[in-house]
C-alpha cells in the first residue's frame, strides 16, 4: 500500500490555532454579515476574539470543531463540483440561486446532512463521556469472574448475547453506538418505520383528489 510522500503529522501541533483563527473570522464575518451591530467592526472583531479564545481553552469545543470542519469542508467542495456541473451544462448563476431558494427539497436536504454532521461530532466527542456518569456496575463488568490463584479475569456474556447483537458496555463510544444501530430490535424497528412510511405515501397518493 502506497504511503504519502508529505507527511503532514507536524501541523496536528497548531490545530487549536487553527480552530482558534477559523472562530475568530468565522464570528466576526457573521456578524459583519448580518449587520447585528451595524457598521462597528471593532464590536465584532472584540466578540470573534473572545468567542476564539474560549473555544482554545476550553478542549472540548475544540475537539468538536475538529470533527466537524473536515465533513464541513467536504461538503462544501462537493456542492462547489456540483455547481460547476451544472454551469457546464447551461445553468445560469440566477438558475442556480432560484433553486435554492425556492427548492424545499434541497433546503431540508442540506439542513439535515448538517444536524447529521454536527450530531456525530457531538456524540463523538462527549458520547463517552455521558455514558461514563452511569452509576454502578456495566453488563460487562457484572459478566467478569476471576479464576484461580493468579487472578485471571473471565469475561462473559449474558444468556443469548451472541444473537441479541455486540455490547454496549464497551469503554468505546463508536461500538456501543454500532452496537445499537446494528441490534436486530433496531433493525426491526427501521424497516417497520419504512413499510409504515411507504404505506402512508402510497395511500396519501391514491386518496387525494385528481
Amino acid at each position: 500500500m502506497a504511503t504519502p510522500a508529505l507527511d503532514v503529522s507536524l501541523l496536528s501541533y497548531f490545530s487549536p490555532v487553527m480552530v482558534f483563527i477559523f472562530i475568530w473570522v468565522f464570528v466576526y464575518a457573521s456578524f459583519h454579515y448580518t449587520k447585528i451591530f451595524g457598521d462597528n467592526k471593532i464590536l465584532a472583531g472584540i466578540i470573534g476574539f473572545v468567542v476564539g479564545v474560549i473555544f482554545l481553552t476550553v478542549s472540548s469545543l475544540t475537539q468538536v470543531v475538529m470533527v466537524i470542519a473536515p465533513w464541513f469542508t467536504a461538503l462544501f467542495v462537493f456542492l462547489i463540483f456540483t455547481i460547476v456541473v451544472f454551469k457546464i451544462f447551461g445553468a445560469t448563476d440566477d438558475n442556480i440561486r432560484s433553486v435554492i431558494k425556492t427548492n424545499s427539497t434541497l433546503q431540508w436536504t442540506l439542513i439535515i446532512l448538517c444536524l447529521i454532521i454536527a450530531i456525530a461530532a457531538l456524540s463523538a466527542v462527549f458520547g463517552q463521556r455521558t455514558l461514563e456518569f452511569t452509576e454502578g456496575l456495566t453488563p460487562a463488568q457484572e459478566g467478569t469472574i476471576t479464576v484461580g490463584s493468579s487472578g485471571e479475569e473471565i469475561t462473559i456474556g449474558a444468556p443469548g448475547a451472541q444473537s441479541q447483537g455486540g455490547s454496549t458496555a464497551t469503554g468505546s463510544f463508536g461500538k456501543n453506538l454500532s452496537a445499537t444501530l446494528y441490534h436486530p430490535k433496531i433493525l426491526g424497528l427501521i424497516f417497520i418505520l419504512i413499510i409504515a412510511s411507504l404505506t402512508v405515501a402510497m395511500l396519501s397518493q391514491k386518496m387525494a383528489p385528481s
